[in-house]
């Protein structure tokens, strides 16, 4: 059945998305989550020998273990794509996005929390599989821009690459500020939690898609993609307008 609420909804966004200050607000939001959860685990390095001390808030944790934790924690890395790729193909960008966002936050927490060494490897695993989640959600956010669409895709995978960085951050306010490694876990795990509730508000169900056939007569237009699973019937309120308002044209 259809409901005109959400058709009224997804034009609201349509004309919201006609606004280029909207348009960068919402590359910005996802280069800034790519920063802080994209490629996080390698910069495991930059932290690994203050996690092997007892001392000063350390964990202590056995070097070999270290090395083992993340041996395991990369090689899930490369393997999650694959399970989040089909949530992206299934759910869309917003799905996907809070699931890989939702497992940084946990895997954060977790570690924070934890006084084992399996805890502490189960929740690197956990920020180790979200991180290639948050880049692939918001690569079609490139279409906002299409005259710039490769400048978008080079300042997120830029983005992806500064977030080997954040443990690096860690070891300086560790050995600076005497933080201890919980509270900065768990702090971050908050920080993470934001970007969550922010991929569950700002990223759409359907991805921005580039009209290649539109832009070759229009240059700049790009359409969004309509919701899949419930269309209005032929006459109905609401189907002449979608039509019609299903491109427009981005400057």
């Amino acid at each position: 059945r259809f409901h005109t609420g959400e058709y009224w909804i997804w034009e609201v966004a349509m004309g919201a998305l006609q606004h280029k200050g909207t348009r960068m607000m919402m590359v910005v939001v996802g280069c800034l989550q790519n920063f802080l959860a994209g490629g996080v685990i390698f910069g495991w390095a930059a932290i690994s020998a203050t996690m092997m001390g007892s001392t000063d808030g350390g964990p202590g944790i056995d070097s070999r273990f270290l090395h083992k934790m993340f041996v395991v924690a990369s090689s899930i890395n490369f393997l999650s794509p694959l399970f989040l790729g089909i949530i992206l193909d299934r759910y869309g960008p917003r799905a996907c996005s809070c699931v890989s966002m939702g497992c940084v936050t946990i895997g954060f927490l977790v570690f924070g929390a934890s006084s084992h060494d399996m805890g502490y490897m189960f929740g690197l695993s956990l920020i180790s599989f979200g991180g290639p989640g948050v880049q692939n959600a918001i690569i079609h956010l490139s279409n906002l821009f299409p005259a710039s669409k490769s400048t978008i895709i080079s300042i997120i995978t830029g983005c992806f690459q500064l977030s080997f960085s954040i443990f690096y951050f860690f070891e300086q306010l560790w050995f600076n500020y005497g933080v201890s490694y919980r509270t900065l876990f768990i702090g971050y795990a908050v920080i993470s939690a934001l970007s969550f509730f922010a991929s569950a508000v700002l990223w759409p169900d359907s991805p921005y898609d580039f009209d290649s056939q539109v832009s070759n007569s229009s240059p700049g237009t790009m359409q969004m993609m309509r919701p899949a699973t419930k269309q209005p019937p032929a006459g109905s309120w609401g189907s002449g307008t979608m039509n019609r308002r299903a491109t427009m044209l981005v400057r």
